[in-house]
């Protein structure tokens, strides 16, 4: 697990806030598998923005692997945002590879609270 080297505090009000948005993009990356194929442009759009905002909070809290796999999602959804969103193999490893760092993460705060 990567090392928190944030200077806030975990308990703190903004940590909170971005665990809470964590838990909202796993809820939009859930419902995008559910209703793939998806020509929403609008909520493709949310989700390309949704996963600019946990890159910077992820590098902020000093979770890289996580910021990484946030920046990757971004790209991806910036490239398709004129395609219709479906799951394919490169879609899938994506947003496997961010739910097992939300899921690290996730893991590492109840061991600690």
């Amino acid at each position: 697990m990567e090392k928190n080297i944030t200077k806030w505090p975990k308990d703190s009000k903004a940590f909170r806030l971005f665990v809470d948005e964590l838990r909202e993009r796993l809820t939009q990356l859930d419902y995008l598998q559910k209703t793939a194929p998806a020509e929403d442009k609008e909520l493709l759009n949310n989700a390309k923005n949704g996963f600019h905002q946990t890159k910077g909070a992820a590098g902020m809290f000093g979770y890289d692997n996580l910021a990484e796999a946030s920046a990757e999602l971004e790209r991806y959804f910036s490239a398709n945002l004129t395609k219709v969103f479906t799951m394919n193999l490169e879609s899938k490893a994506l947003i496997e590879q961010f739910k097992r760092c939300v899921d690290d993460l996730l893991k590492e705060e109840e061991d600690n609270f």
